[in-house]
């Protein structure tokens, strides 16, 4: 007779069925992970305009973070279901950000039922920077960088890729959560918005590991999340006590609020123009003095201003008797004698007794929106027509000098590039200003997301900041990021207000791009040498990722 076999374990029965080993139940995993991305997804919608309750954003990531630990602590046979969990979290991430893109007119678009379409594409694409933030992270974990730097690390790699190329989209880095908390940000004047991202993502991770450690392990990284937090509470107090007193210079900004219903077509560009030439002249007589600038918002000027002779004198016959120069936003046309044509977004100077004197071409145009990428590089990327813009790209960022001082202009969405303000200021500019159309965000929280993030533009360089916008939020912002006179949303405005000077170079301004650099290589050691580490079989404990 054969020996009897053992009886197996209770543990084990149910492991292995007639066909071999069981699937593990991922339901449970499914539900943890779940629940925790949600979470996230939640929390952070109240971090950024409209709700401005900026530093929930401190900890607002937390459940994200555990969601990473749990993927990687999953059995072998999860994983791969765990990592299609977190990148629809890393979606969702943005999707409840940018909501506001399905606000665009469907009028606006040639494609029916497009901007849905382009909104999943949108978030789907954004999403996979963060999701590729996670994955280096968890490579991290098995060669010891602890989830509350690796994380952080790669997470602010990722958003540096996703501000270059002419698919940059920049929108709602980490840290602009933070930006009308300015006293918390005094910092970016030394690393730039990617610092105020990396801190807002290392508290969050050390919040984290507190929260998953036993007995008094947690003290720890508790103490280093409040001293982190409060070091750049103390530091910006600090430096906005010590700014020097700088000096002004006032502009007279005008928020039109003309509607696209009628904006542009022909039989009311002059009604539109001569109004927007009321509400300055209404602007320029409450003040004993006069403003060094008027500025208009984006194509105020609803005309090409180079071609159209009529609006050209109904512009200059106001600024020669007003006697101050005009920066206005204006559609720009150029014809070549092989036939081509170049279309741009610009925003040009009308001086006194002297015209048109300087013009800026946008040069950071709204992918799929203003054009298609690379349509230079590949012209036959032009056969595509979603109903965009199709603008060409300026030449660079090259300051418009009014009078004594130089100023740089983005248009539109430019605001958000932290490249653009630095490349203005090494080219001498003392301030600048950011002329905008938001009209079609509507009465979501899209044009006060896009308005706050110009905010960082002026303390990264210490130089003042004056916004036109059509329909709001116009206002200034003085080199410690801090707004004032803010205007409401679909008025018409007329502000008044100084704007500070700014001269010399910040620390961010000389270093440029070194800390984003300096974590796409710690992000790339990560990722390389944890590939050569397996991940572990069967999941950890918990509390020991």
């Amino acid at each position: 007779m054969g020996k009897i076999p053992a009886r197996r374990p209770e543990s084990e029965i149910g492991a292995e069925g007639p066909q071999g080993p069981a699937r593990p139940d991922f339901s449970r995993l499914r539900r943890a992970l779940g629940v925790r991305l949600l979470a996230s997804a939640a929390l952070i919608v109240f971090a950024f305009p409209p709700f401005h309750w900026g530093p929930v954003i401190l900890i607002a990531l937390v459940p994200l973070f555990d969601a990473v630990r749990l993927a990687e602590a999953a059995p072998a046979g999860q994983r791969r279901q765990a990592s299609w969990l977190l990148y629809l979290g890393a979606v969702l991430h943005f999707a409840v950000l940018l909501y506001w893109v399905l606000f665009l007119p469907p009028e606006e678009v040639t494609v029916p039922g497009v901007i849905i379409l382009g909104f999943a594409l949108l978030c789907g694409y954004l999403g996979l920077f963060v999701f590729g933030a996670m994955a280096a992270s968890r490579r991290g974990l098995r060669i010891g960088v602890p989830l509350w730097l690796g994380l952080p690390v790669a997470w602010t790699a990722g958003e540096y890729l996703r501000s270059v190329t002419q698919l940059a989209f920049p929108w709602a880095l980490l840290g602009y959560g933070l930006i009308e908390t300015p006293v918390l940000l005094q910092f970016l004047s030394f690393t730039g918005i990617f610092g105020g991202s990396l801190l807002v993502l290392i508290v969050n991770g050390l919040v984290h590991a507190a929260l998953i450690r036993r007995g008094w392990r947690w003290l720890a990284p508790a103490g280093m999340a409040v001293a982190l937090a409060g070091a750049a509470w103390v530091h910006g107090r600090w430096a906005i006590e010590r700014l020097p007193p700088a000096p002004t210079l006032e502009v007279l900004i005008v928020q039109g609020n003309i509607g696209r219903a009628i904006k542009f077509k022909p039989e009311y560009r002059r009604r539109n123009v001569e109004r927007m030439i009321e509400l300055s002249e209404q602007g320029l007589a409450r003040g004993v003095t006069l403003p060094a600038l008027v500025i208009w918002p984006e194509t105020a000027a609803p005309c090409y201003l180079k071609l159209d002779a009529e609006c050209r004198t109904l512009l200059a016959e106001f600024v020669d008797a007003a006697g101050v120069p005009l920066l206005t936003g204006a559609p720009d046309l150029e014809s070549y004698p092989d036939g081509s044509e170049r279309l741009s977004n610009s925003a040009f100077l009308i001086a006194p007794k002297r015209g048109l004197v300087a013009q800026y071409d946008k040069v950071n145009l709204v992918p799929f929106g203003e054009a298609i990428p690379y349509q230079d590089r590949w012209p036959a990327l032009a056969a595509i027509n979603f109903g965009e813009a199709d603008f060409h790209r300026g030449r660079g960022f090259v300051p418009i000098r009014s009078g004594d001082q130089a100023f740089g202009v983005m248009i539109c969405f430019e605001s958000v590039f932290h490249a653009v303000g630095r490349a203005y200021a090494r080219e001498g500019a003392s301030y600048f200003v950011n002329i905008t159309n938001d009209e079609w965000f509507g009465r979501s929280g899209g044009p006060y997301q896009h308005a706050a993030m110009a905010a960082a533009r002026a303390i990264e360089n210490r130089r003042g900041l004056a916004r036109a916008a059509n329909t709001g939020v116009s206002f200034v912002v003085d080199r410690a990021g801090r707004v004032s006179r803010a205007t409401p949303l679909f008025t018409e405005a007329v502000l008044r207000a100084p704007v500070e000077l700014g001269a010399g170079a910040t620390v961010a301004m000389r270093i440029g791009d070194l800390l984003p650099w300096l974590c796409l290589a710690l992000t790339g050691v990560m990722a390389v040498a944890g590939h050569r580490r397996s991940p572990p079989q069967g999941a950890r404990p918990a509390r020991e990722v």
